[in-house]
């Protein structure tokens, strides 16, 4: 807006096609025009604000950024003048320096939405290490002592409230992770299983992780589903099992079939260990299946005979889920 005098011609909106600006942004060329207001080129011009402006010639050539047209530079000069091909020329590098700006600008924006990004995402992560395995901890420990102080009403009675509220607070603490992290994508099978892996309290601890598929990929929602139940079911092995799990991620035609096996307390156990797992209801199996729920799916656990660990098995069909 350099030299301009007039608040008309400074608030001027020039629409596409619309006089000398409109016609090089439908052209993608620099136009020239040596008599704006006799122009015969010009469709629907400004000619009363152009020429209260005292503007008579005039040049304009768009700026294009990724084949889109983002901008339109306007030269013009208060007296007759035929612009040449070297005023069209200086006019079109000066668009090419505007051009680079204005990506820099695009490329700058980018760079801080992703840092903005990463430095979400690990919040959330690091959000999800500390206060939702705290939860679990918290709604695994109120369920034990549930179970050895069923004698008392008053002590049953609050330490469910207090297993209650934790699974009201990890859930909404998860779905508030899910907005932070805001993924959408698809996943293949092995990105699942890697995210699954990164949620245990033990990482040296020897878990096995396999995948039949390595490369299918899975919705972006059924990813999220089995992504939330497999690193439930390892945390609760990791709280109450000192022996590796097997977790294994199997795809067909039909189905998404996501299995976590562990072995049992190992042998540091005391006897009544496996009895009191055995009987615990445990917090994160009810968020386990209303995951799976939300993908039409189901969640077994399962006791193999003879074997003291358990089995944690989760189904979704891939129909309704493609």
């Amino acid at each position: 807006m350099l030299g301009i005098h007039t608040p008309d011609f400074r608030h001027l909106r020039i629409r596409e096609g619309q006089g000398l600006g409109g016609l090089a942004r439908s052209e993608r060329h620099t136009v020239r025009s040596l008599n704006y207001a006799r122009d015969s080129r010009l469709q629907a011009a400004p000619v009363a604000e152009t020429a209260r402006e005292g503007i008579v010639s005039a040049m304009a050539t768009p700026i294009v950024v990724d084949e889109q047209v983002q901008a339109v530079l306007y030269v013009g000069d208060r007296k007759l003048r035929p612009y040449s091909e070297t005023d069209e020329d200086v006019l079109g590098e000066f668009a090419g320096y505007a051009t680079l700006g204005l990506k820099r600008r695009a490329t700058d924006a980018y760079r801080r939405d992703v840092l903005r990004r990463q430095e979400q995402e690990r919040l959330a992560y690091d959000l999800h290490d500390t206060a939702v395995r705290g939860l679990l901890e918290i709604g695994f420990a109120a369920e034990r002592g549930h179970e050895e102080h069923g004698a008392d009403p008053d002590v049953r009675a609050n330490l469910a409230s207090i297993a209650a509220a934790a699974e009201r607070c990890m859930d909404a603490l998860r779905g508030q992770l899910d907005t932070l992290i805001g993924s959408s994508s698809e996943r293949t099978a092995d990105q699942v299983v890697e995210e699954i892996a990164e949620a245990s309290l033990r990482p040296d601890a020897g878990h096995r992780f396999t995948t039949n598929r390595p490369d299918s990929t899975l919705p972006s929602a059924v990813a999220e589903a089995l992504i939330r139940i497999g690193q439930e079911a390892l945390v609760n092995v990791d709280l109450h099992a000192e022996r590796p799990a097997e977790i294994s991620l199997e795809t067909t035609a039909e189905r998404w079939v996501l299995s976590i096996a562990d072995a049992g307390p190992g042998p540091r156990s005391t006897s009544g260990h496996s009895e009191e797992r055995a009987a615990r209801s445990h917090l994160g199996v009810r968020a386990m299946q209303r995951a799976a729920e939300q993908v039409s799916g189901q969640v077994e656990r399962l006791s193999p005979p003879d074997v003291e660990g358990y089995v944690v098995r989760a189904t979704v069909p891939t129909r309704n889920n493609s």
